[in-house]
């Protein structure tokens, strides 16, 4: 095209310039006005038809994406029936009582339109009643079984490669490329009852709690000392204002609670253990202060898993999948162990994705498929509940790639691969994809509650620690002072 546009603009100034300079010397000096406003007319005139080539190019190269020209090929005048099946989000479709195609919706059907008007074939949907698999189930045939038999010649839908797939059908190129994602059901907020000792470990409590002891056995042991050592170097009556067991308790106590503390003993043993401790309560609180706030505000609403690796590690957790579709065709790693649950119990299998997602609802099972239809399941349930049922693990696994299939040495798999890889190439196969399965960003982030101003919120639910350490506390207090009570009157009355 730029060459083109060079060319004639080349030629135009050629003949400007010819005219300028190439004026026969025997005409009259009063034509010349006339001449060249003709020489201008055709100069501009050229200018115009140039834009115009340009701009009729680039509108054919526009309709060229949109309405994609017939091209010869094996499929030129044919009619292709093709077997579709439902998916979420893919290709939505619906059936009338005799099994025919009433209704379809997603990135699969634009996908077949624009092959249709590229390389000029019809194609019809064959009716079918209730699922359709890939392969065979019991009493019903699958997909594969069906273009071997020569009732269809393109099986369009979200299909995953594996070896026995590939021995009995051809593959096209992969129109889409999307990693496999866990569904799990978005977990219950609950109390963090935990709160105010996860700071510290259980060794970090057991030390401290045989500290306290040992520093009060210690204190009290070098006041008796002091005391004994005064009295044998008669220096009087030995004045313990240290006070006895229970003001050295309430010291140690009041120090490592920051409520503060008075040692009136002088003697620089003393003062020394004291001041150990007091250096120690300094330490132990300030560690345990600046890391209790992280543990408070931090949500304790955790999810069930992060990643597939997870579900073998959680009592009681199994996947399930729709019947025939990818995840329990595996037999390596993490996946053999999956693939094995699915084996084990076929139940675990389901006919339809409702019945997947009413296991997900009990909390005990997970849901895999492809990341596209799993965004699409939450953004279906949020619309219909208005809540976020559904979310997914943080960590998706297996990236793969989905593929139709044709009958076995099919004549029309290259032209079906050409046009994949063309609607790669223009963008429009992901731009389908991205219509019709937005990311529902409500339910990705129903784990962080926060205020409209995007900073965290303190429930009742973070505190519930604090509060019951509080209420066990004044419990504990009204029980000291009915025993005192009770004390203080006994001992009048045996007085």
């Amino acid at each position: 095209m730029r060459r083109k546009n060079g060319q004639m603009n080349s030629q135009s100034q050629v003949l400007l310039v010819s005219i300028s300079i190439q004026t026969p010397p025997d005409i009259d000096h009063e034509q010349l006005p006339a001449m060249k406003l003709v020489c201008w007319y055709i100069f501009f005139s050229v200018l115009c038809d140039v834009d115009h080539v340009i701009k009729a190019q680039q509108s054919q190269l526009s309709e060229s994406v949109d309405q994609p020209k017939s091209l010869m090929t094996p499929l030129d005048g044919k009619h292709l029936r093709m077997i579709v099946t439902p998916l979420t989000g893919i290709n939505d479709v619906g059936r009338n009582s005799t099994g025919h195609v009433i209704q379809i919706a997603g990135p699969i059907p634009l996908a077949l339109d624009w092959l249709s008007r590229r390389y000029n074939f019809t194609y019809s949907y064959i009716p079918i009643i209730g699922p359709i698999f890939v392969e065979d189930v019991p009493n019903q045939r699958g997909g594969i079984s069906i273009l071997r038999q020569g009732e269809a010649e393109l099986y369009a839908a979200a299909i995953v490669g594996t070896a026995s797939r590939f021995q009995n059908a051809d593959f096209s190129s992969p129109w889409m490329a999307s990693p496999f994602s866990i569904l799990i059901p978005v977990p219950k907020s609950s109390t963090n009852v935990r709160a105010l000792i996860e700071p510290m470990s259980t060794e970090v409590w057991i030390c401290i709690g045989l500290s306290i002891p040992t520093v009060i056995l210690s204190l009290f042991g070098l006041s008796k000392c002091v005391a004994a050592l005064n009295k044998q170097m008669k220096s009087g009556q030995s004045q313990n204002s240290f006070g006895g067991n229970f003001k050295i308790t309430d010291y140690v106590v009041s120090v490592i609670l920051s409520q503060g503390g008075y040692c009136a003993r002088k003697q620089l043993a003393i003062r020394l253990a004291a001041a150990a401790w007091c250096l120690a309560c300094v330490v132990l609180v300030q560690a345990y202060s600046s890391t209790l706030i992280a543990f408070i505000t931090s949500p304790n609403n955790k999810p069930i898993i992060n990643s597939v690796y997870d579900i073998p590690n959680v009592p009681g957790l199994k996947i399930t999948v729709s019947r025939n579709y990818g995840p329990d065709q595996t037999n390596f790693s993490i996946f053999k162990k999956l693939g094995d649950s699915l084996r084990e119990d076929p139940s675990l299998r389901c006919n339809e994705t409702e019945t997947c997602l009413d296991k997900v609802r009990t909390g005990n099972h997970v849901y895999i498929h492809v990341e596209l239809v799993i965004r699409k399941i939450i953004t279906i349930d949020r619309e219909k509940t208005g809540t976020c049922q559904f979310t997914t693990a943080s960590e998706s696994f297996w990236p793969s790639h989905l593929y139709f299939l044709l009958p076995k040495k099919s004549s029309y798999t290259e032209s079906i691969n050409r046009g994949i890889l063309k609607m790669h190439e223009t963008g429009l196969l992901e731009e389908w994809t991205n219509k019709f399965n937005p990311v529902s960003i409500e339910c990705s982030a129903a784990l962080t509650k926060k205020k409209k101003n995007g900073k965290p919120q303190i429930s009742l639910k973070n505190l519930t620690s604090a509060f019951i350490l509080l209420i066990s506390g004044i419990c504990l207090s009204f029980l000291i002072f009915v025993a005192e009570l009770i004390y203080h009157r006994f001992k009048l009355h045996s007085a």
